[in-house]
């Protein structure tokens, strides 16, 4: 029982996670100029896997989707071995992927600049909504 409530909240934390991760992807394409220009011409398939479930991201041309399943030829694949400790690692540190790899939180199979790739938007990301938050907390002085 206790596995078939694991595998399950395996599953659950993975489509939520992705999905939730396209969807500030797709947000910072519309709002930050810098992620634009890095997806622009960007063309990749992540397939994201846990124990029984699979997602993917796909980056086409500027598109950016998540899709439900296996993907055929995936570029990159992220498997989670440890998926709550995983993603409460990339919660804190969002554009450090290498370091789950060294904790055996994650394997993956691929070209590492894939990799290193999904890091750096992760970190685009990162910068403009905190900058965003930034700016919406600070007090401004009223025009004169």
């Amino acid at each position: 029982m206790k596995t078939a409530i694991r595998t399950f909240r395996d599953a659950l934390l993975l489509h939520v996670a992705i999905i939730g991760l396209s969807l500030v992807f797709k947000l910072a394409r519309l709002l930050d100029a810098r992620f634009r220009k890095a997806v622009a011409s960007y063309c990749a398939v992540y397939q994201f896997r846990s124990e029984n479930s699979a997602r993917q991201i796909v980056f086409k041309q500027g598109r950016i989707a998540s899709r439900r399943g296996e993907c055929q030829a995936p570029d990159f694949v992220i498997t989670f071995i440890d998926l709550p400790g995983a993603l409460s690692y990339m919660a804190k540190y969002s554009n450090d992927p290498i370091t789950l790899l060294m904790e055996n939180k994650i394997d993956q199979i691929g070209n590492l600049y894939f990799l290193y790739k999904f890091g750096y938007l992760c970190g685009l990301c990162e910068d403009y909504f905190s900058n965003i938050f930034k700016r919406k907390n600070t007090v401004r002085e009223p025009l004169p």
